[in-house]
């Protein structure tokens, strides 16, 4: 018998299956740009797709295409089995599933004769009927087990929710380490990645007064900061600092053979760096017992927003001193959503993406611990207080980048940003929503284990 719970979650994940593959199919048609064509010409561009012999520099476009179409796959699939004591509709349903993702697949690359910008070929109708079929095979093997996992995350004490919060941490950071998964299969490969400057084995001065590199770093740092923090108290600071440099080198390991991924020894440098900040840190922060307190956490959501919007608008070269200019950004502000992102790699694009919703997810999930905290008036007024932040703060951003340049303002990125935030919040919800307001959490008695 399905409760009524797990039907609701069945509706949810279908939605979400639909959700995505509605996103797959938008993204596959931008910037938007029809032409007319022939029903007959179209058919005949479809029957001769060419099958492009793809070098290292566009397997990660090729990943990409898969991946767009695996995850509505894998979600239906999700959809399906949810609840069940028996994986035999899974079995029965996964044809009908694949069918449908690969009809999504073919219908992309037929309608793209209409917008001839986009680029059709056997590639990419290969890739996506290839993410059709993962989709339920992944869910088989790894779904319940996954969906297990969260559900023993929400429910678990507070020490083990950070113990899972950590593997989460450990496991996302490794993940985008070797994405698009454009793996070198040959060692004409990896001279080439070497050539190219992509492999720093031994640390050198050249190149360190790059921005976009010390930007790298300066997240490593943090990253790194983030990870020994954690383990010091769960774990003591000992195995957070083996834990946190063990953790730096196999993630540039891992990206040896991706050939998109740079590997730099300072990225294990500057990760290394950051194991006494998260220490001393945690250390502080038990002591003080400032985990506990709603302004901690508030603050630290407002000072994100603050480095966020330095961090991005930061990198202008100046004001954009051309009317004309001001008034062509303005106009292609409002473009179609996420239209922009065309011009870049498929692969680029998606991080770009990811990295705007995870920074704001930050911000999401900080403000609503703080949130958390407070009741009556208090809490009603801070949540005011945060979304208005959140929203102004959003839309500052992109207002900002019309006037300075080199910047693509989008009024876009805004819904992104904010899409983040919703996303932080909700998990923090989920995790810790089980937990009374200003109870006191596992880690932060004392705030830091004694191993």
């Amino acid at each position: 018998m399905v409760s009524e719970s797990d039907r609701r979650r069945r509706r949810m994940l279908g939605f979400l299956a639909i959700a995505t593959l509605s996103l797959a199919i938008y993204g596959s048609f931008l910037p938007m740009r029809y032409v007319p064509t022939s029903w007959a010409e179209a058919t005949a561009a479809f029957k001769s797709l060419p099958w492009f012999h793809l070098g290292i520099y566009r397997r990660a476009d090729w990943v990409a295409n898969g991946l767009i179409i695996l995850l509505p796959s894998f979600l239906m699939s999700a959809a399906i089995d949810w609840g069940r004591s028996t994986r035999w509709p899974l079995v029965l349903f996964s044809p009908l599933v694949v069918g449908v993702c690969c009809a999504v697949a073919v219908g992309i690359e037929y309608c793209q004769a209409f917008f001839p910008i986009r680029t059709q070929s056997l590639n990419d109708l290969v890739a996506g009927c290839v993410g059709a079929l993962l989709g339920p095979i992944l869910y088989l093997v790894l779904g319940r087990s996954f969906a297990k996992a969260v559900f023993q995350l929400r429910d678990a004490e507070s020490s083990q929710k950070l113990r899972w919060t950590i593997v989460v941490f450990v496991f996302l950071n490794l993940a985008y380490a070797v994405m698009p998964l454009d793996l070198m299969l040959q060692p004409s490969d990896y001279v080439a990645k070497y050539r190219a400057g992509k492999i720093i084995l031994l640390p050198t001065l050249n190149g360190l007064d790059s921005p976009d590199l010390l930007k790298v770093l300066f997240l490593s740092l943090v990253r790194g900061a983030i990870l020994a923090a954690m383990l010091t108290v769960c774990c003591g600071a000992r195995t957070a600092a083996w834990g946190t440099i063990a953790f730096a080198l196999t993630n540039e390991l891992l990206q040896i053979p991706v050939f998109t991924r740079f590997v730099s020894i300072w990225d294990v440098i500057a990760a290394t760096a950051g194991v006494p900040v998260g220490i001393f840190g945690a250390q502080v922060l038990g002591r003080m017992k400032l985990l506990t307190r709603a302004s901690f956490w508030i603050a630290s959501g407002g000072l994100a927003l603050a480095l966020i919007t330095a961090g991005t608008l930061g990198r202008s070269t100046g004001w954009v001193e051309s009317a004309e200019a001001v008034q062509t950004a303005w106009e292609h502000f409002w473009d179609w959503p996420l239209a922009k992102y065309y011009f870049t790699s498929e692969f680029e694009a998606g991080s770009n993406v990811v990295l705007k919703l995870g920074l704001f997810a930050i911000v999401g999930f900080c403000f609503a611990v703080g949130v958390s905290k407070l009741a009556g008036i208090r809490r009603a007024i801070a949540i005011v207080w945060v979304a208005m932040a959140v929203v102004v703060t959003a839309t500052f951003i992109e207002v900002m980048q019309v006037y300075l340049k080199p910047h693509i303002a989008d009024a876009s990125d805004v819904l992104l940003y904010l899409s983040g935030a919703t996303v932080g919040w909700l998990a923090y919800q989920f995790v810790f929503g089980l937990e009374t307001v200003g109870a006191e959490r596992g880690w932060q008695n004392n705030g830091v284990a004694e191993r």
